[in-house]
């Protein structure tokens, strides 16, 4: 726990902010009940304005390039799988492959 507060502390204003801001809406989004849909879309879309505002332009470059890296693993880990499959059917029948 003290390390997390020496985080909090050292992190800074907008960390704080952020993470403060992540939980009261949370708790509020937790306390609602299931049919009043409506108050919660609300409430994300108001804490998503609220993190997208604390971000700097650099802070979303980041986010951004590491999504698109994430997105990047997965497709080419998808197409390799797909190609080791198609090299085994090939294998299983017999047929040299080709690479």
């Amino acid at each position: 726990m003290n390390k997390l507060w020496a985080w909090l502390k050292n992190g800074g204003r907008k960390t704080r902010m952020i993470l403060i801001g992540g939980l009261v809406a949370f708790t509020a989004y937790v306390h609602f009940s299931a049919d009043r849909v409506r108050e919660r879309l609300a409430i994300l879309w108001g804490t998503f304005t609220a993190t997208a505002g604390a971000l700097s332009l650099g802070d979303v470059a980041i986010i951004v390039g590491i999504l698109c890296t994430i997105g990047s693993l997965l497709i080419n880990w998808y197409y390799k799988a797909r190609d080791d499959k198609r090299k085994e059917a090939i294998f299983r029948k017999g047929r040299i492959i080709d690479e």
